[in-house]
């Protein structure tokens, strides 16, 4: 008896060896995060912005959703548009929620690869080259040009 459940325990794991590995890395979001200079230094920290909203202009969910309504943020992950090579986001910020005064947008550019890792598995869209083709914001960093779940920064705009 006691060699039943450690015997039942391989027996199940080792039925999830005969599925196929689709474990995706990619992602189809861009993670910009908010800085400025530290001061009487040359080194940037993390800051936080209110946002009234962020939208994604020219995707099917720019009139349906509006991203991080009402928060103060120091990073935001925003979806790109699978549909384009480019992205356009509008982010709606001001000092707090009764002061919307700034609309920011920022231009991406990226290309579309779609991969299929094992025929098994349904193929999937990696993005990649990622660049910053316009911006209204003071001062932009790219940090990682490729979209993925292991990139916590792709991009920095500095204040």
């Amino acid at each position: 008896m006691k060699f039943f459940f450690p015997l039942l325990l391989i027996v199940i794991l080792s039925a999830c060896l005969d599925a196929p590995d689709c474990l995706r890395v990619a992602s189809s979001y861009v993670n910009v995060s908010f800085k400025t200079l530290k001061p009487n230094s040359i080194k940037y920290n993390d800051t936080t912005i209110y946002i009234d909203s962020i939208i994604v202009r020219g995707s099917i969910a720019e009139k349906k959703f509006k991203f991080y309504e009402g928060v103060k943020v120091a990073k935001v992950s925003v979806p790109v548009n699978s549909q384009k090579n480019t992205s356009t986001f509008l982010f709606y910020r001001g000092k707090d929620k009764n002061k919307i005064t700034i609309i920011d947008s920022l231009e991406v550019s990226y290309n579309i690869q779609k991969i299929i890792i094992n025929p098994k598995c349904p193929s999937f869209a990696f993005y990649s080259n990622l660049a910053i083709t316009l911006s209204t914001f003071p001062n932009n960093v790219l940090i990682n040009s490729t979209l993925g779940t292991n990139s916590p920064t792709n991009i920095e705009i500095r204040f």
